[in-house]
């Protein structure tokens, strides 16, 4: 991506030429500058087959930031790489679309809200540096999640409860914010007033 400010991911301005895919490999959006990404219902209605990539990641250099924007692309076409990184300088906020990762690993911030769905294999959250995983108004599904010393939280809007393997933890009130842990199964829903997360 050689653009800085915000673009639709249909737009051509990628680096190869032409819109991801598949057998491209790793796509990075990584380099210097400060610019959103963003990714819309005209995106997954036009271009689906960008979107079903190998990996995807999301990161730029120090005093620069990059973000991608799940901008109400809807929930019948996914995002859909194997693995999608989010790094320290990135961000991902996607409101109203899904996502379907293999791993997902985050080292920057990651917000999804108003209804999105995502599903996951692998999610883990601050690895190798702080991070945030914030959740409202949604479903999420992974088989796996981790929660590491680094990350700095993993919040789910208003009544939230996780249920896992290794123990639970539960609160009201306007997010639920929960320490380093490793939770096998984890689905469930995080709408307003009840979020309910259960083990496979």
């Amino acid at each position: 991506m050689d653009q800085d400010f915000q673009w639709y991911w249909e737009e051509l301005f990628w680096s190869a030429g032409h819109l991801p895919t598949f057998s491209d490999g790793a796509i990075l959006v990584t380099n210097a500058g400060w610019k959103a990404l963003a990714i819309g219902s005209g995106t997954t209605a036009n271009y689906p087959d960008s979107l079903r990539l190998g990996s995807l990641t999301i990161d730029a250099p120090v005093d620069s930031h990059n973000s991608l924007l799940l901008n109400w692309a809807g929930l019948s076409v996914p995002l859909h790489p194997d693995s999608l990184t989010i790094g320290t300088n990135g961000s991902l906020i996607s409101h109203s679309s899904a996502i379907e990762a293999g791993t997902f690993t985050v080292n920057g911030q990651a917000t999804f809200a108003d209804f999105g769905q995502l599903r996951f294999g692998s999610v883990q959250v601050g690895r190798s540096a702080p991070a945030e995983l914030n959740l409202s108004n949604g479903w999420f599904s992974a088989d796996e999640l981790i929660v590491a010393r680094g990350a700095d939280r993993l919040s789910i809007s208003r009544a939230g409860r996780i249920k896992s393997r290794v123990g639970s933890r539960s609160r009201r009130g306007d997010s639920t914010i929960y320490p380093a842990a490793i939770l096998g199964g984890v689905h469930g829903s995080f709408f307003d007033e009840s979020a309910i997360w259960e083990t496979a």
